[in-house]
């Protein structure tokens, strides 16, 4: 009998997607206080074409929705690098700063990664109500460059992409090297989530 002696997922760039269980009422809460940073801020669009992100660190806004989102996601965070096997430091705390993306019918955000950060996420506040599958998807990039004859192979290691539709109060965790892009959004209703970057710093 064969014996497994070890199986190590050796180079990969593992996504993690949770649920927060945060409720409907609190993402409402945060739809109207996003909803009045859009009003009142500016627009540092990055890599968004059309659509909106507000200026400065989302998680800098002294709201109750918006700190408990913040606590959320640095323990996810923790917990996603546990399961990657990284090595925390054991005196260590989180740096992570977030946004606030609100994209309208035929807004998109182009290819990019998220270099010189740790660990990264997307806090989905609300989707389009659109048929089209793309819509209010999120969509990571191979950068393998896998021969032709492998891609038949499918699956998470020998496809050149993954998309993920998350529902609302679902978090995806990601590594920052993998290159990723949202689709066109097709619907009427906005995609909004909450994107942000985290580093670890000892004391």
């Amino acid at each position: 009998m064969v014996q497994r002696r070890s199986f190590i997922p050796a180079f990969s760039l593992p996504l993690g997607v949770y649920d927060l269980e945060l409720g409907e009422d609190f993402n409402s809460d945060l739809i109207t206080f996003i909803d009045s940073l859009r009003q009142d801020t500016g627009n540092a669009q990055r890599s968004s074409v059309g659509g909106w992100r507000n200026e400065g660190n989302f998680f800098a806004q002294q709201n109750e929705a918006v700190q408990t989102l913040r606590r959320a996601c640095i323990d996810v965070a923790l917990g996603y690098l546990q399961e990657c096997a990284a090595n925390l430091p054991p005196e260590g705390r989180a740096e992570i700063f977030g946004w606030a993306n609100w994209n309208g019918k035929g807004h998109f955000n182009t290819p990019h990664r998220h270099p010189g950060w740790d660990v990264c996420g997307c806090y989905y506040v609300r989707q389009p109500d659109a048929t089209d599958m793309k819509s209010g998807s999120i969509e990571f990039l191979d950068h393998r460059n896998i021969p032709k004859k492998q891609l038949r192979l499918g699956g998470p290691v020998y496809s050149q992409s993954i998309e993920l539709r998350p529902k609302p109060g679902e978090l995806v965790v990601f590594p920052p090297m993998v290159s990723h892009w949202v689709p066109p959004n097709q619907g009427d209703d906005p995609r909004v989530v909450i994107a942000w970057n985290l580093n670890l710093e000892n004391k």
